[in-house]
Parts: C-alpha cells; sequence; structure tokens
C-alpha cells in the first residue's frame, strides 16, 4: 500500500449540510432559540476571523417579528438577501445532508416520541 487517502473531518457541519440549531447566548430572546431548535437551516457560510469558528446558517420563511435577529446577507450567486444566523459549533445540535434525517429529529421532539 503506498498512498493512504485522507479523510474529511465528519464531526464539523460542512457548507451545504442541513442543521437543527440551540441558541445559547441568547437567554434573553427565548423566541429566537425556540425557532432555530424547532426549524431546519442550512449552513451556507464559515466565518473564521473569531477565536471560535461561527457557521453562518440560513433559514427560510423567519416570521417579521423575528427578522431584526438575523442578518440579512446578499448570496451573490441569486442576487437575493437570505436571512442568516451565526451559530457556534456547539449550539448545532444535529446536522445532515439530509433534511428528512432533521425533520424526523424536529417530529420527534414535538410529539415527545
Amino acid at each position: 500500500m503506498k498512498h493512504l487517502k485522507t479523510f474529511e473531518n465528519m464531526n464539523q457541519p460542512q457548507i451545504g449540510d442541513y442543521v437543527i440549531c440551540e441558541e445559547y447566548e441568547n437567554e434573553s430572546r427565548p423566541r429566537i432559540r425556540q425557532y432555530t431548535l424547532n426549524n431546519i437551516g442550512q449552513c451556507v457560510k464559515l466565518d473564521n476571523s473569531l477565536e471560535e469558528t461561527r457557521y453562518g446558517i440560513k433559514y427560510d420563511n423567519v416570521p417579521e417579528n423575528l427578522l431584526s435577529d438575523f442578518s440579512n446577507e446578499l448570496d451573490h450567486i441569486n442576487g437575493v438577501y437570505i436571512c442568516i444566523r451565526y451559530m457556534k459549533r456547539g449550539e448545532i445540535k444535529f446536522f445532515s445532508k439530509n433534511p428528512e434525517e432533521l425533520k424526523i429529529i424536529i417530529d420527534t421532539n414535538k410529539y415527545n416520541l
């Protein structure tokens, strides 16, 4: 065996992965915490400019009363603004390439199964 293939670190969400987050920093805004815990987002950015990597999570259909808590950033591919919330790795509870897997987790938590 001459070559060993290196594998990606699969313990970290990748851009394009779907996620369920539980935000800890925003204890004063329980509606944000509930929204991120009960909705599936998609990792669209990585921000390595701080000590700890932050993941830019895109959410669709954000209620109007929560829009001010999200960053509206221009999606350069589609030319539209998207709602992004930045999360630390510890705040990302689950991630998957398949959103259907995460829907099962949300439904399970919703009905206490």
